[in-house]
């Protein structure tokens, strides 16, 4: 009887059979039952098939040939991409939930093509924070702190694009422990290199989202106020770098970034909120001086991680960091010692007389350099020049040969027969 008056589809005769479906009823047609009563409100149970999974996502030119394949075709060209990708792209809740129940499904917590977000990250970025739920909730669901290729954990997306449900949620959320990770940029994208080293916080503040900082800020899970990137910049430094000075100054004006900048006692600058972090990490400086002239810091990398966690890059630096904030400033008339390292060549300044042997002799930026330290070390640099301008006269590659002779000057062996020669001719003179 309802079925011929409101000549609805096939589905709903289904429904009325007691058979769950998925559909979407049209409620128009049902204009009215009996006595021209009208109805308020219909509601039914959806339980979804993969046959008719496969069926709505086909309307949104999403296209599968099965549950576990991925997509032959997609509206933005999307690579990788899943029945669950495609799901929470549509924003279907009761299509997610039905994959994350079904035990055939194994794609729970694979990767979306090369630029690695999983399910959550696309439910973040688009501020699905009911589809979010879900997936924290879900057991099998293991990639709750992945991290994807460019942009991060989720909370980095969540923060990116101010989508601030979703960053509540996962700041609150037992199940995802990412919250003070930083980012990490392979080395091959060039382009994205500046991002390492940012927290959720530094991404809020690079994108403007003033909101999303707060949040992140008032939240007392989140401690890395005073993280930097790889560029040591701070968030505020980070909202300013991107025209965003406004934002900055409300982060450095918070009181949790003020409490963090607070400088202890006697010390002052960057030094001594180095020191204090990493002595209240469990580390501490031990202020003996080495036979380098550096101060040791002693530690476990247990307290370094409590200072940085998730952030190598503060880790590996660390210590050097300590070792400059706690190191005595030199003398006013003390020349300070310059330190030979791989690439400290670039620190050096070149002399007239060097560029000239380099210019006549076709050497390159850094083996200049590098024969600037070498005879900074010298005690006769003029002399050894002139014995250069001789060897190198003869040399078949005189690159190459440079380098053997900084080696040399390095080392002490340089000139050591003319020196002995010397030695021995004032000896005999003297007798």
């Amino acid at each position: 009887m309802v079925a011929e008056r409101t000549k609805v589809s096939v589905e709903f005769l289904q429904l009325l059979q007691g058979q769950q479906v998925l559909c979407d009823v049209d409620l128009k047609s049902l204009k009215s039952l009996g006595n021209g009563g009208e109805i308020a409100e219909l509601s039914c149970i959806i339980c979804p098939s993969v046959p008719l999974i496969i069926k709505l996502l086909k309307k949104e030119d999403f296209h599968f040939r099965g549950l576990n394949e991925t997509a032959t075709k997609t509206p933005q060209g999307i690579t990788g991409c899943n029945l669950l990708h495609a799901s929470v792209l549509v924003g279907r809740l009761e299509l997610v939930r039905f994959l994350l129940a079904e035990e055939d499904f194994n794609g729970i917590n694979n990767f979306l093509g090369r630029s690695g977000y999983n399910a959550l990250h696309l439910a973040a970025k688009d501020g699905h924070s009911a589809i979010c739920q879900e997936l924290l909730d879900c057991e099998r669901f293991r990639a709750a702190n992945a991290s994807t290729t460019c942009e991060g954990t989720a909370l980095h997306v969540a923060a990116q694009y101010g989508n601030i449900q979703v960053l509540t949620l996962l700041l609150d959320s037992e199940h995802f422990t990412a919250i003070n990770e930083a980012m990490q940029v392979p080395s091959y994208h060039q382009d994205c290199r500046g991002r390492c080293g940012q927290t959720a916080l530094h991404v809020a503040a690079v994108h403007g989202q003033q909101q999303a900082a707060q949040v992140l800020l008032d939240h007392p899970r989140f401690t890395q106020v005073g993280a930097v990137t790889k560029t040591f910049k701070d968030a505020a430094a980070a909202a300013d770098a991107a025209g965003h000075p406004s934002l900055g100054r409300f982060i450095r004006d918070h009181p949790k970034v003020r409490q963090f900048r607070r400088m202890p006692n006697g010390a002052a600058g960057y030094g001594g909120l180095i020191r204090r972090q990493f002595e209240r990490s469990g580390a501490h400086v031990d202020m003996t001086p080495m036979p380098c002239g550096c101060h040791g810091v002693r530690g476990n990398s247990a307290g370094i991680h409590r200072f940085a966690p998730g952030n190598p890059y503060l880790v590996t630096v660390m210590p050097l960091l300590v070792n400059m904030a706690c190191s005595p400033a030199p003398e006013k008339n003390e020349k300070s010692k310059h330190v030979i390292t791989q690439d400290s060549w670039r620190l050096v300044k070149i002399e007239p007389e060097v560029q000239d042997i380099a210019d006549h002799f076709g050497l390159d930026e850094r083996i200049t350099g590098k024969l600037q330290e070498a005879l900074n070390t010298r005690p006769d640099p003029g002399t050894d020049l002139e014995v250069m301008w001789e060897i190198l006269d003869e040399a078949r590659n005189p690159p190459g040969l440079t380098m053997i002779k900084v080696k040399e000057m390095l080392d002490g062996t340089f000139r050591m027969g003319e020196q002995k020669d010397a030695r021995g001719l004032m000896e005999s003179m003297s007798q």
